[in-house]
């Protein structure tokens, strides 16, 4: 092959790398700016159970823990958000916590979506505050055969709201208390799939965090690039509009005003190309360079597996002849009772 068609075949493969880590460059920004707008619900949650939690003075991680409880039984994460975030503001302590997680628990167990462990845990601090029975927290005494009446008595026998909600707690837990554990022992399964899915979506969350800052310089710049089309946009409609009446001197407006737009569009381009180039071509030699160092790696690993399975087939072979020759004497016998 003479040099010049190596040189050319050479160009070619190149230029077919480059289109090939441009494309998936591409696919992989819209990947990620599309987890980045479907995870910024979830985020946005988290955030406010963080703040939340920091308000209480609690920590971080006890918030975490207490969402990721609830959210393993509901398996929405936003029921569980709103009532850790009333937690935050009912509790204390971490042992508080545990045993309110507990209460969650046992009330969903019993009534399921009939009463909201939200509805509940914002019953509950609105009368562990103001010494008044209120909401969910009404029905979950009354449906466990509390007598509202006589729990109101001692709640106005309390001298603190701390008091009133060591008293509605001890009274929970005492009643849904069995329930809860039950609940998780009969339903372990479907508990840790909530979990591995909310870790998941934690996981991609976190992703589409990092990648924020960049979606927004993204969307800057195209806002950017629009804002300065605005101007000729608006020229070049109000002339199409003047065309379609007659008005003399329309034609030419408007034609000025799309050469305007043209001029525009390809001064951005010429001013974006510079860096799109950079970008390229330090990905390409990037890429290029990883590939080459973690070539070696490869290879072997594909040896490795490749000797692998040829022993794994090796010895499949080796079971399958020697079953056959150890069934050779029932064939002969099934042979000669069949004759």
């Amino acid at each position: 092959m003479s040099f010049g068609k190596t040189l050319a075949s050479g160009v070619k493969a190149a230029g077919k790398f480059a289109v090939g880590v441009g494309t998936a460059a591409v696919a992989a920004v819209g990947g990620m700016m599309a987890l980045t707008e479907s995870t910024r619900e979830y985020r946005t949650e988290q955030g406010k159970l963080k703040t939340a939690f920091e308000a209480a003075g609690l920590e971080a991680d006890a918030a975490r823990g207490v969402y990721t409880e609830l959210n393993g039984v509901l398996g929405d994460s936003g029921q569980a958000v709103e009532a850790s975030a009333h937690l935050a503001k009912l509790c204390d302590t971490e042992e508080e916590l545990s045993e309110w997680t507990d209460i969650c628990t046992g009330v969903y167990a019993e009534f399921g979506d009939s009463l909201p462990i939200e509805n509940l845990t914002e019953a509950a601090n609105e009368t562990a505050k103001t010494g008044k029975i209120t909401g969910g927290l009404a029905d979950a005494l009354n449906w466990a055969g509390i007598s509202e009446e006589e729990f109101q008595k001692k709640l106005d026998a309390c001298n603190s709201e701390a008091e009133r909600e060591a008293l509605i707690r001890g009274t929970l837990i005492d009643i849904y208390g069995d329930s809860a554990d039950a609940y998780r022992e009969n339903n372990e399964a479907l508990i840790e799939a909530n979990k591995a899915q909310d870790r998941l979506n934690n996981a991609m969350a976190q992703i589409g965090a990092a990648f924020e800052p960049a979606m927004t310089a993204i969307k800057n710049m195209g806002a950017g690039l629009l804002e300065e089309f605005v101007p000729g946009v608006t020229m070049a409609g109000q002339a199409f509009s003047a065309l379609l009446k007659g008005t003399p001197g329309a034609a030419k407006t408007l034609g000025n005003s799309l050469s305007s737009l043209l001029s525009t569009a390809l001064k951005k381009l010429l001013d974006i190309v510079p860096t799109v180039v950079e970008v390229g071509v330090s990905l390409i030699s990037t890429l290029a360079a990883s590939i080459v160092e973690m070539a070696p790696a490869v290879v072997e690993a594909i040896f490795n597996v490749g000797s692998q399975l040829l022993v794994g087939a090796g010895d499949i072979i080796g079971r399958i002849a020697s079953a056959f020759a150890d069934s050779i004497p029932d064939w002969v016998t099934a042979i000669q009772n069949g004759l």
